[in-house]
This record gives C-alpha cells, structure tokens and sequence, in this order.
C-alpha cells in the first residue's frame, strides 16, 4: 500500500484479539519493523465462551489478576522483547465507550481495569520487555480518571475526540 500510495507510514495499528492460546503475528511485526514502521499493537483481551454484561466487571479482567493467563502475557512479552525495537501497546483500550466489550458500569469497574492494566505492565517488565511502549487510549476526556493506571504504568495518552 505504501508504494501505492508513495508514501512511508510511521505506525502502522493492527488489533489482535487474544484468549489465552492465540499466537501473537511475530511474522507481520518483524515485516513491519523490517520497513521502518513502528507496530501500534491494540491488544484486545478476549476470552472465548466466557460471556459478559454491562452490569459486571469484565470477567477476562479477573481471570488476568487471578493469574490464568501469566504463562501466556509471559510469552507475548518475550516475543515482543526479542524484536528489540519498539512496539507501541494499547492494552483494552477506551474502557470508558460503551460500545467497548470491556465496558462496565459496576461501580468499581474502573478500579478492577487499572488493575489488570498495572499487572499487565508489570508482567512484560518481568520478562524484560523494555521495548514495549504502553499507549492508554480515552473515548473521551470525561472518564479518563476513572479508568487511567497512573503516569507509571502508561508511557503515551491517547483521546478520541
């Protein structure tokens, strides 16, 4: 598309929905880095057969801080580590849109979404993964403290405006 287009694009964003067993696209990142264009990960955490409502918390979310999916998250974060070059990584990002299936309006949903992201982070530091850049992407301005991890746990601020 770039040499259509004749142009270079700077990041290139791709979603990847996980549920525990899928295997992130290695090939496609080191393509993408290989011409000069910094990955913009939107890793969507899904689980497949667990079913959820509005009313409750993310029920993926738990699993995470329960530790079912260490072994997984642990190998995502080696995989990006040894690219050895930087992948940007929105971790279910605008938790705060409806429309988002991590959306909940439980009223400690935004707590439980800052926790699974810190334990997200703090995963891929573990494993050394010093490379990925971790994006927080708002729906809006209006909810953003509800659901933002912290200075520490987020490297860029995203918003849709």
């Amino acid at each position: 598309m770039e040499d259509e287009l004749q142009v270079s694009f700077d990041i290139v964003n791709f979603s990847f929905a996980w549920d525990g067993n899928k295997e992130l696209p290695v090939d496609k990142l080191e393509s993408l880095l290989k011409n000069g264009n910094l990955p913009m990960i939107n890793f969507q955490p899904m689980e497949t057969g667990v079913e959820s409502n509005k009313e409750d918390i993310y029920p993926v979310f738990t699993h995470i801080l329960e530790g079912k999916f260490d072994t997984y998250s642990h190998d995502v974060a080696v995989r990006l580590r040894e690219l050895n070059q930087p992948v940007f990584l929105s971790f279910a990002g605008q938790p705060d849109v409806e429309e988002s299936p991590w959306y909940s309006e439980h009223p400690e949903a935004g707590e439980v979404y800052k926790a699974t992201w810190e334990y997200m982070v703090q995963r891929f530091v573990e494993k050394g993964a010093s490379n990925v850049v971790w994006l927080w992407e708002a729906g809006s301005a209006e909810n953003f403290s509800a659901y933002y991890p912290g200075n520490n746990y987020v490297q860029w601020l995203g918003v849709t405006i």
